[in-house]
């Protein structure tokens, strides 16, 4: 009996407590200081405005990109519109004077000696269907590369002209009624136009459904695309557009949006060797520094140590870029030889690595530094030697903490801009020779968006497909290095 009230009153006391432990806590939280509350609607608001800030730049991201990809775009009269002009010599078409064999880079010419010299370094001349890039000119011959742009190096016979390729606009060759369907061209464009082009006169879409080439004029379909068919004077430019696909995008090897060249591979190619030298020097030395400062240096080297990493991930990243073109370069140079171009994606990649080795190495020491010491020690009482600790049990207990590091350095190679721009390269090259030159994605940006270009022209809007694409990578990064880390991770 005396037992059962005991415990009747336990009871009664234990509700009792439970119910005032509720109401107090309660009324703790309705007792919020004023500067509490204020401080919980900062940090409210500023993971508010960090969220709604990607979803802008996302936003801004994809709309500017689909411009660009929607965009009729090449209105460019150099796009294919190149007219085959005969170069003149004294009146008379300029001819071989022997037979051009299929491997020979000397074409023999003979010119009058009242002629001036009609060549000049840097042309692009035809020879029958080959297109050919002059290099070096002399009255008696031109020092050429054969087989230009794509076409096929075949041998021509003596007398055959050679036609300069000359990048000239297209001009309507007559005025032109809102009825007319046949388009007047100048005598020899008709090679500049195809069927089913798409071709622009002032505001007026048309599409192209013959060429006569013995009539010079354009079978067309008007007022295309929901434009308006009007009354064209002579001489009004003709510009030829062509819509960007994905396809041409993602697998074109050459990139010059004004010339209709629209393949990323060159720029993206450069992105990823020169990230790819970076991640090859900045992780196994970031890893090991981390290694040796959390599991094998004093307490006071890592004091001395870490603050000076730290310091250096402030250096500004321009400082690194003239590093790498006036010191690395020419060291590479002097060890490799005269092919080590002087912008180069290996000098870039490998000061890349440099600059993200602190950042690697600081953030994974302290990701080994924060595994708890017992794991150490229990370790060691099994008989583990210190290798043994560090690499299956604290490396593994540390492996989230390492991956963000890795992927932060990852994100900073793909990502960095002075450094390409200054030491690899201005111009977009589709190469794998790691000695020499070639633009990245973010130097193309710079380079471009440095320059005069108008607002929503296919150079404008190809920026921000580029930048889209950047933004697409560090997500794939992202990804696998959840995968990597789910799939290694050992939770204790």
């Amino acid at each position: 009996m005396a037992q059962s009230h005991i415990l009747e009153q336990s009871k009664s006391l234990l509700d009792t407590g439970l119910k005032e432990g509720r109401l107090a806590t309660r009324s703790l939280k309705k007792r919020m200081r004023l500067s509490e509350i204020f401080i919980q609607n900062l940090l409210l608001i500023c993971g508010l405005t960090s969220i709604f800030t990607t979803i802008g730049i996302l936003y801004t991201l994809g709309e500017n990109s689909l411009l660009f990809f929607r965009q009729q775009a090449f209105e460019q009269a150099k796009y294919d519109a190149v007219i085959p002009a005969v170069i003149m010599n004294m009146g008379e078409a300029v001819t071989l004077v022997e037979d051009l064999a299929a491997d020979t880079q000397i074409i023999r010419i003979q010119l009058d000696e009242r002629a001036s010299q009609p060549f000049e370094s840097g042309q692009t001349v035809s020879i029958g269907d080959e297109l050919i890039h002059v290099n070096e000119v002399s009255r008696t011959q031109l020092e050429v590369e054969r087989a230009y742009a794509g076409t096929s190096s075949t041998s021509h016979p003596a007398g055959t002209p050679i036609l300069l390729k000359s990048p000239l606009t297209v001009l309507l060759g007559a005025e032109v009624s809102a009825t007319d369907t046949h388009i007047p061209i100048p005598l020899g464009a008709a090679t500049a136009f195809e069927e089913s082009d798409t071709i622009r006169i002032e505001q007026e879409i048309m599409i192209v459904e013959k060429v006569n080439e013995e009539e010079n004029t354009l079978h067309v379909d008007r007022a295309a695309e929901n434009t308006n068919a009007v009354r064209h004077h002579q001489n009004l430019p003709i510009f030829i557009t062509k819509p960007v696909t994905l396809t041409e995008f993602f697998s074109g090897t050459q990139w010059n949006p004004q010339l209709g060249r629209l393949g990323i591979l060159p720029l993206l190619n450069a992105t990823l060797m020169t990230t790819f030298f970076a991640l090859v020097l900045a992780l196994p030395v970031g890893l090991g520094v981390a290694i040796y400062l959390s599991e094998y240096a004093t307490t006071r080297f890592r004091s001395y140590v870490k603050p000076i990493l730290e310091l250096l991930v402030g250096v500004p990243t321009v400082v690194y870029g003239y590093f790498a073109l006036t010191w690395l370069t020419p060291i590479l140079q002097d060890l490799i030889g005269v092919q080590v171009k002087q912008f180069n994606t290996f000098s870039a990649g490998l000061i890349m690595g440099i600059m993200i080795i602190p950042t690697i190495a600081s953030i994974s020491e302290d990701a080994l530094s924060s595994v708890p010491g017992s794991l150490r020690q229990a370790s060691y009482a099994l008989g583990a030697t210190r290798f043994e600790t560090t690499y299956r049990i604290v490396l593994p207990a540390a492996i989230s903490g390492i991956m963000a590091a890795f992927l932060l350095g990852i994100s900073r190679a793909v990502g960095e801009t002075m450094i390409v721009a200054l030491a690899a390269g201005a111009g977009p090259n589709f190469t794998f020779n790691p000695l020499e030159g070639a633009e990245t994605m973010t130097g193309h940006i710079v380079r471009i968006s440095g320059g005069d270009i108008s607002y929503n022209t296919i150079d404008y809007n190809s920026l921000f497909a580029i930048g889209l694409l950047l933004f697409a990578l560090t997500m794939l990064f992202n990804v696998i290095s959840g995968i990597i880390t789910r799939r290694f991770r050992e939770v204790y």
